[in-house]
């Protein structure tokens, strides 16, 4: 790759994820070149030189570019910015709004791409649109680089890997995710979800399959992954029920497109589901919660009692956050196809995964994008975590965070 003014651009840094992001950058003082890209110069200065000076740091460079281009003088901004970089990250969403033309460009131009994404109709389309041209480019293009969807998605990759080392397929997996009381939503991620809602639904793609099943050699993968656990269902080694939750299918999702890419089994079952608090007191709040956010999104005079974007979590709740992401796998004997053995495994996140650990592992992710770059390492295309970096990330994400995992044969219901 020719000379690069910086390694690692960031974009949405004046969100509220994105000012995250731009405190562990600082914070962490990797050997990266970087800088902020905003739309409003006296804004975003602001808010760098703020960050800046609460970790005794100097702010970046800031560079100025409107993700909505609706000029050629804005598309030329942009892409000069995209061009001067090893490494794009964006925080800015709803994506399917404000990435579109960050990611076809970044495809264009042979840049690496990170984002933390939730939205599976934004992904479906990028791969329909840019895949080839990113994988012809050598654009390593990865989506769900936060709490959507590392955690679930690195869980089945290394459960895989597992059942290989013991000469076995990895036929099945269940995530159940815990995460602390005090969890709760940012005035961006409602923003998304009230996107999602308003936009129309008849949106359709020239493929005759789903794009998340799209291979490097652009046909439908043979490896298909069948969703489970869509009802709630009762725990015995918990002691309580864990069902469907809001962001359940987009965890299966991006396991639907690691399958397809990566092969982990012809038929891969995998289900996700959310445990009930064990408190009583807790699970009722949390359920008149979620309540009254899911009447705000549909009923607009309640939406100034939600967080507006740039508003989220305190930080004391953020720093008293976690998540525990428990998986229990099955493996098949690949010599005696009737011998199935469990596994078990164990992703602790030690800090709030929605916003605070989803920052880090962002701006981690783009380090190790940036490393892989230098090593020519990276292959290109619209992928996930897991197909993009594998153990990599793993490895990673438990050397610089507040990050364990575990994986073993045995239960592991008791750890703390």
């Amino acid at each position: 790759m020719a000379s690069k003014t910086y390694d690692i651009v960031l974009f949405g840094m004046t969100g509220f994820t994105g000012k995250l992001a731009v405190e562990h950058l600082l914070k962490k003082q990797h050997p990266v070149k970087w800088a902020a890209c905003a739309r409003s110069e006296g804004k975003a200065k602001a808010i760098l030189k703020e960050i800046a000076d609460s970790v005794s740091q100097p702010p970046p460079p800031l560079v100025i570019a409107d993700l909505i281009c609706n000029s050629e003088q804005d598309e030329t901004k942009l892409r000069d910015i995209i061009k001067s970089t090893r490494v794009v990250l964006t925080a800015a969403g709803p994506f399917e709004k404000y990435a579109m033309t960050l990611h076809k460009m970044c495809a264009e131009e042979g840049v690496h791409y990170a984002d933390i994404t939730g939205e599976t109709s934004y992904v479906r389309q990028i791969i329909e649109k840019h895949d080839d041209i990113a994988r012809k480019n050598n654009a390593a293009l990865v989506s769900h680089c936060g709490n959507d969807c590392i955690p679930h998605d690195l869980t089945v990759f290394e459960m895989n890997e597992y059942a290989k080392s013991k000469g076995c397929t990895l036929v099945e997996v269940t995530t159940l995710d815990e995460i602390a009381s005090s969890a709760s939503f940012s005035g961006g991620t409602l923003t998304t979800a009230m996107y999602q809602l308003s936009k129309p639904k008849n949106t359709k793609s020239s493929l005759d399959y789903d794009p998340l099943v799209k291979t490097a050699e652009g046909k439908k993968s043979d490896f298909k992954t069948i969703i489970t656990h869509k009802t709630k269902q009762y725990h015995k080694e918990f002691g309580r029920k864990a069902g469907p939750w809001l962001m359940a299918p987009v965890m299966s999702n991006c396991v639907r497109r690691s399958n397809a890419l990566l092969g982990y089994c012809p038929e891969l079952k995998f289900g996700d589901a959310m445990l009930d608090d064990p408190s009583w007191a807790n699970y009722v709040s949390l359920t008149l919660y979620g309540g009254m956010l899911g009447a705000a999104l549909y009923i607009p005079p309640l939406r100034s009692l939600i967080p507006q974007p740039g508003q989220g979590p305190d930080r004391e709740a953020m720093d008293s956050g976690w998540l525990k992401l428990w998986g229990q796998g099955f493996m098949v004997d690949n010599n005696d196809k009737e011998k199935r053995t469990p596994v078990y495994s164990l992703m602790h996140f030690k800090k709030d995964t929605g916003y605070l650990m989803t920052a880090e592992m962002l701006v981690e992710t783009g380090c190790l994008l940036v490393e892989m770059d230098k090593a020519g390492t990276l292959k290109g295309g619209v992928l996930t975590p897991a197909v993009a970096f594998g153990s990599e990330l793993t490895k990673r994400l438990t050397k610089e965070l507040e990050v364990t995992f575990d994986l073993k044969d045995a239960p592991m219901y008791d750890s703390n």
